[in-house]
């Protein structure tokens, strides 16, 4: 699809072995006090705080110690040591470490130091916030200068990667972004800051990034938006780029009123016919999010489509976790939905910045789930009550 990067995997290992000073090579056993001996440091980082880790450190003349958290092992005889290291489920979602095995040869007066840095894979959804790496969704994901060559501030996109607990140690194997439309300014409404781009309507407010000032933007502008679905038709744009128009059309949305025969269907106000296009990939239905391509701007309201790609829900294996940025399309007693991903809340699930009964449509929200058999069960539910203030007036003195 139109301005889709599956880019290059980042591989990260965080196994640090340091070893220093030298000395007599004497066999001893374990734990003597006399003679030729070393200390084998093990930190165990990325795990939930109070989880414990599952560790087993094996040596000379059948030497074996289990091994849950932090800690140093003094006195040890010289000689091959193994650390074997065996995945921990923490609420839910599977950590699992950078190294199933490390081994290392200690010598007398040396100390060792085995990193082990639990992971747990993550499928992150929302907005680019920052560089420096990629900030996405608040959580700093190292990168390569190839992954965030074509990003920008702003922009949508689904991050797979990896990250230990309250997102360290996080890293990206890939990020892909899809402009959520790409098409002709259609209608502009200064007062109420929106604009209509191929039937859907995109509200503009502080945080939107702009490449122009939203007052000099006219009807007749191509545009490039990057946005969170609202609502059938309505969206809350979090960039839009002016530029020139290239014959290529995009639009992302909510299918409804799905005729089969006719081969049409409609996301907001816009009829989409697909009677013609060269590929459709994944089963269209109602409620289903698709992307649809075009060659040709829409004729009284209809957009002929090139291609028609459904977006599959999350993928995340079973014990990932999923973070998503959206505005809640659905809430029920007991699930709610928001960008097409439906979430099953608990006695469990943790709210911040709000409690259960600020979960309405309509409510901007970033969610910690993690993806199990039974589908994503939110951990944490964080409303966005953003507020600013501006103040305008006249500057009588200045404090340097």
């Amino acid at each position: 699809m139109d301005r889709k990067w599956l880019l290059p995997s980042l591989l990260a290992s965080s196994s640090l072995l340091v070893a220093c000073g030298g000395g007599s090579d004497d066999d001893l056993q374990p734990g003597d006090n006399t003679g030729a001996k070393g200390s084998i440091k093990v930190i165990v980082q990325g795990l939930p705080a109070g989880a414990e880790a599952d560790l087993t450190l094996t040596g000379p003349s059948s030497y074996s110690e289990d091994i849950s958290t932090t800690t140093t092992l003094n006195a040890l005889a010289t000689g091959e040591y193994k650390l074997t290291a065996t995945s921990r489920s923490v609420n839910q979602a599977l950590y699992q470490p950078n190294e199933e095995s490390i081994t290392v040869d200690l010598s007398s007066n040396e100390e060792e130091t085995i990193i082990i840095t639990y992971r747990t894979s993550v499928n992150a959804e929302g907005t680019v916030t920052g560089f420096g790496s990629v900030y996405v969704n608040g959580v700093r994901y190292e990168t390569t200068p190839e992954q965030q060559a074509n990003l920008k501030v702003g922009m949508q996109v689904d991050l797979q990667g990896k990250q230990g607990a309250d997102g360290g140690f996080a890293v990206a194997d890939s990020i892909t972004y899809d402009a959520t439309a790409k098409g002709v300014v259609t209608a502009v409404d200064y007062a109420n800051q929106t604009i209509t781009v191929l039937g859907q309507e995109f509200g503009v407010n502080k945080r939107t990034k702009l490449t122009i000032a939203f007052t000099e933007l006219n009807t007749g502008d191509f545009v490039e938006i990057s946005a969170l679905h609202q609502g059938q038709g309505q969206y809350i744009a979090t960039r839009i780029d002016v530029e020139e128009q290239n014959g290529e059309f995009e639009v992302e949305g909510k299918v409804s009123e799905l005729n089969l025969d006719a081969k049409t269907f409609k996301l907001g106000a816009l009829i989409v016919d697909y009677s013609q296009a060269t590929a459709v990939e994944g089963t269209i239905e109602n409620d289903a999010i698709v992307e649809v391509e075009a060659s040709n701007l829409p004729v009284e309201g209809v957009l002929l489509a090139d291609s028609v790609e459904v977006e599959s829900a999350n993928s995340a294996p079973s014990g990932a976790v999923a973070k998503f940025e959206g505005i809640v399309t659905q809430v029920s007693d007991d699930a709610f939905a928001i960008g097409g991903h439906t979430f099953t809340l608990s006695d469990e699930t943790d709210y911040k910045k709000g409690d259960d009964d600020d979960l309405q449509v309509g409510m901007r929200v970033f969610v910690l789930a993690v993806a199990t058999e039974e589908g994503l069960i939110a951990k944490k539910v964080r409303f966005d009550k953003h507020s600013e203030i501006e103040l305008t007036g006249v500057i009588d003195a200045i404090d340097s």
